[in-house]
């Protein structure tokens, strides 16, 4: 099967679900494929803790059954338990090998914890005035990322990539494009994706609307919300509509599409090579 045509899937796992959503690039664009929703438990009144791991486990096994051959699933790792750094490299010319060794060095020495205990991503830039070179690099637990790759292993459902959950977001930014902001609100986080920025915040430290933009330095009029209706309760001036970055969409499909876009704009994010 020609990669173009592999079905790419989204894997929002949250506290006490499990949504995932297929889509297919045809020859006018995006068509949906399908959509799945699981319950899990969670054994700690703490949110912030991982949900039952033979829930997960169990909800990705029937996932992988519904699943053609030949897909790619993107799975998102909560942006909380990820951070962002800006760093420079040095003039001299390395190889890639050696510049992903450097970048995981530099940052474990920043964050005071062994390279061991830390996984690491990066985006390289130029500078265009001074031809100087810096890294975008977003850093997680080790840990975490390990556990999310078990979940995978134990379903037998092949995982091809792992990323932020809140670069989820970037294909409505970009479908909105200039000075757009897209916000989701979830239940207890708030994740947004922006001009060359993105991020996350708890909803208990930022409650409200006018503080979250305050702490972002956005205007309203540029900000398009997105999330479960029960949960975003404000009345904002654009809502997001996921179903414009679709070209073809056919029943049966979610009676609310709010909590699916996570799910939808990982199956529509990058996968490497």
């Amino acid at each position: 099967m020609c990669p173009a045509a592999q079905w790419q899937v989204g894997v929002d796992i949250q506290r006490d679900r499990l949504r995932a959503v297929a889509v297919q690039h045809r020859r006018y664009g995006w068509q949906l494929r399908g959509w799945w929703e699981w319950p899990v438990s969670h054994h700690s009144p703490d949110d912030t803790q991982p949900p039952s791991h033979a829930d997960v486990v169990s909800a990705l096994a029937a996932l992988r059954l519904s699943l053609p051959y030949g897909y790619r699933i993107r799975v998102g790792i909560p942006t909380g338990r990820t951070l962002q750094q800006q760093m420079s490299l040095p003039a001299m010319a390395m190889t890639e090998t050696d510049t992903c060794r450097y970048i995981g060095q530099m940052a474990a020495q920043q964050l005071d914890i062994p390279v061991s205990q830390l996984c690491w991503d990066y985006v390289a830039r130029t500078a265009t005035d001074s031809g100087s070179k810096s890294v975008s690099v977003a850093t997680a637990p080790a840990d975490v990322v390990a556990r999310l790759q078990e979940y995978f292993t134990q379903s037998k459902c092949h995982l091809r990539a792992i990323t932020p959950d809140a670069l989820a977001l970037a294909p409505y930014q970009a479908l909105l494009g200039g000075s757009s902001w897209v916000i989701y609100r979830s239940q207890h986080d708030w994740l947004w994706y922006g001009p060359q920025q993105w991020g996350a915040t708890r909803v208990s430290d930022v409650p409200e609307v006018p503080a979250l933009l305050e702490r972002l330095g956005c205007k309203s009029e540029h900000i398009h919300f997105c999330g479960p209706q029960e949960v975003l309760t404000e009345q904002p001036q654009e809502r997001l509509d996921p179903y414009r970055l679709l070209h073809l969409v056919a029943p049966p499909l979610p009676e609310n599409i709010d909590p699916f876009v996570i799910a939808l704009g990982l199956a529509l994010g990058g996968y490497p090579a």
